[in-house]
């Protein structure tokens, strides 16, 4: 078993110690200065040395009895002072092996590594902190022996269906006629392949790193275009968080506008100040644009720290990237666990023929706490729209060659590529949006008779959405959209911000139908494609809104039948390839290939009808799928 960093236990004892002792010296402050007893008072400075030891203690015990240990299918963490656990993660499940550094760790030398699996509800294993070497280690190990434990895994279910099928056809076609015999010398075959396969995966891991890539890199005149036509969300609140600087800038502009005459002050009785509706109106524009001016700013900020130094790598069968400019922040996305592919693009994107791709994986939270989006990867936070298809369609290929098919030629991610939902939706949500209008003149129009008086006007402004909703309902109806490709679900949604994702067929969890009872007047329905993506937590799901009914249950109906072929083709191809490295073994082992069905031939005598060649052909072309 290894422990974490040495140095990692004195910045623990530091923190926690630290923060025990601010405590004692408030709460030992305030005791004293409410009259806590004369003879407590001398005792009261030892309270702060004292809670700082006894914080820095407890932190460096919980170090020494932190310990883990990757074994070749699972990884151990075993942890606590007074009641210990003992966490076995198997590595097959694995699914995010990242790696964060603070501006204190990046000094330091050290690294926080966590790692993530599919289905978790939290962070599997946090591992803080190891040395920047340790942490590259940990991610290149448990990522290419997940992988690997993941193959071995699928071809040992595999073999043991085949051995059971191979023994019972045996027994049946030589009942009385050496049958066991042959059903024996298959087993022995069989075991012979599988050790073989065990070398071989001994020796490929043995081999060094596969040579990186670098596909995409964040500089220039493109990190300029990203800080300055992103929004985040969190920005939103800064004019709150700062509010007394919002508010000087307020009045400062307010006292420009009214040296200047834009607007007009009226002393009124008691000197009190008083301004008219336009002046109001004025002074609200003003505010409005100060806010937005704000937000904007907070928003470049953000995304300039959160992505400075974007670089996107592939190294083997996964997507490395790393950004991060007060911390560095580093994550991996394995091909062959991709969710979903989402191509997004705000108004200010599309106008400038840009766009972003994610990637969406089955783990919980990669870097949570590290600024992570809960299992949603950035593999290209801004390029222009035809390269960031392009790598999309590089990632696609990559989730069809498990079923032998050709690269993917279909524009999944076309504009003109989906089929609207009909046009009684479109009236839909028109009147949606209408009712939404008329719902806040209502509540506004309530404040200023019962509550408090409103400038006038002010409680009829949302009016104004009524007048405006025909327009947001057919932008909405425009922006909405389905199609099938060739190997996935493509939908459409978004107005502001335009996502289109791509769910593979074979990685559909569930299919199902909903009608609400506002779609169930106007006869429409809605298909829900649900992956094991952690995006749908967040209501990130590809749904086809508001189909006609006939048209959802047809489409509900299409995707299981596409699913089913998907597994079936990737089954297939699975067997050729097995059927191919079992005659490479044979013959390697000297093995002749023999006449079909004497049994010895590990191609042949699998129970997949195979043919000589192992490529799994009965003849008329069509594969055989045992």
């Amino acid at each position: 078993m290894v422990r974490l960093h040495p140095a990692s236990a004195a910045v623990s004892a530091l923190r926690s110690g630290g923060q025990l002792a601010l405590f004692a010296l408030f709460a030992s402050t305030a005791f004293v200065g409410m009259g806590g007893g004369d003879g407590a008072a001398p005792l009261a400075p030892l309270a702060v040395p004292a809670a700082f030891l006894v914080g820095a203690g407890a932190a460096l015990a919980r170090w020494y009895r932190f310990e883990y240990e990757t074994l070749p299918e699972r990884l151990v963490v075993r942890s606590g002072v007074i009641s210990r656990q003992e966490r076995e993660i198997p590595l097959h499940r694995v699914q995010n092996v990242d790696v964060r550094r603070s501006v204190l760790q990046r000094a330091l030398g050290l690294s926080t590594v966590t790692v993530e699996t599919a289905g978790g509800g939290a962070t599997e294993a946090t591992l803080n902190a190891v040395s920047r070497e340790e942490a590259d280690r940990l991610r290149e190990e448990l990522g290419r022996r997940g992988r690997r434990g993941d193959q071995r895994e699928g071809r040992d279910r595999r073999d043991e269906r085949d051995s059971a099928t191979d023994a019972t056809g045996a027994s049946e076609a030589g009942a009385g006629t050496g049958g066991a015999g042959e059903a024996g010398a298959s087993a022995a075959d069989t075991a012979g392949v599988a050790a073989d396969r065990d070398a071989e995966a001994t020796r490929e891991s043995r081999r060094t790193e596969p040579e990186s890539e670098t596909l995409y890199e964040l500089t220039g005149r493109r990190f300029a275009t990203l800080c300055a036509v992103s929004f985040r969300p969190s920005a939103v609140i800064a004019p709150f968080v700062g509010a007394s600087l919002f508010d000087d800038l307020l009045f400062d502009g307010g006292r420009l506008l009214v040296r200047y005459g834009i607007i007009d002050v009226e002393i009124g009785p008691g000197d009190v100040p008083s301004l008219g509706t336009s002046d109001l109106l004025s002074l609200g524009l003003l505010g409005v644009v100060g806010f937005l001016l704000v937000v904007w700013v907070v928003s470049a900020a953000l995304t300039f720290v959160r992505y400075y130094g974007f670089r996107l790598e592939r190294v083997g069968d996964e997507l490395r990237y790393e950004r991060g400019l007060l911390g560095r922040y580093s994550g991996t996305v394995p091909l062959s666990k991709v969710q979903t592919l989402t191509v997004s693009e705000n108004v200010a994107m599309r106008r400038l023929g840009y766009a972003s791709l994610t990637v969406d994986t089955a783990g919980y939270a990669p870097g949570s706490g590290g600024g992570g989006d809960g299992g949603v990867e950035t593999a290209v936070p801004l390029d222009t729209r035809e390269r960031v298809v392009a790598l999309a369609n590089e990632v696609r290929s990559e989730l069809d060659a498990d079923t032998g098919a050709a690269t993917p030629s279909d524009d999944a991610f076309g504009v003109d590529v989906v089929e609207r939902p009909p046009s009684r939706a479109r009236r839909r949500y028109v009147a949606r949006y209408a009712l939404a209008a008329l719902a806040v003149t209502a509540v506004a129009v309530g404040v200023d008779r019962l509550v408090v008086d409103l400038p006038r006007f002010v409680a009829l402004a949302p009016l104004v959405g009524v007048a405006l909703a025909p327009l947001a309902g057919h932008l909405t109806w425009t922006h909405r959209g389905h199609a099938t490709a060739s190997d996935g679900f493509v939908t459409r949604t978004g107005v502001f911000r335009r996502h289109t994702r791509l769910v593979p067929y074979f990685r559909l969890q569930t299919v199902f139908v909903s009608r609400t009872i506002f779609q169930r007047r106007r006869r429409l329905a809605s298909v829900v494609a649900d992956s094991a993506s952690s995006s749908g937590l967040l209501g990130g799901d590809a749904v086809a809104h508001d189909l006609d009914e006939g048209d959802a249950d047809g489409l509900r109906e299409e995707l299981l039948d596409r699913l089913r072929g998907d597994l079936a083709a990737r089954r297939r191809e699975a067997s050729r390839r097995r059927d191919r490295r079992a005659a490479g073994v044979s013959a390697a082992r000297g093995v002749g290939a023999g006449p079909p069905g004497d049994g010895s031939t590990g191609a042949a005598g699998d129970g997949e009808g195979a043919d000589p060649g192992g490529e799994g052909d009965d003849g008329s072309g069509a594969p055989a799928d045992g």
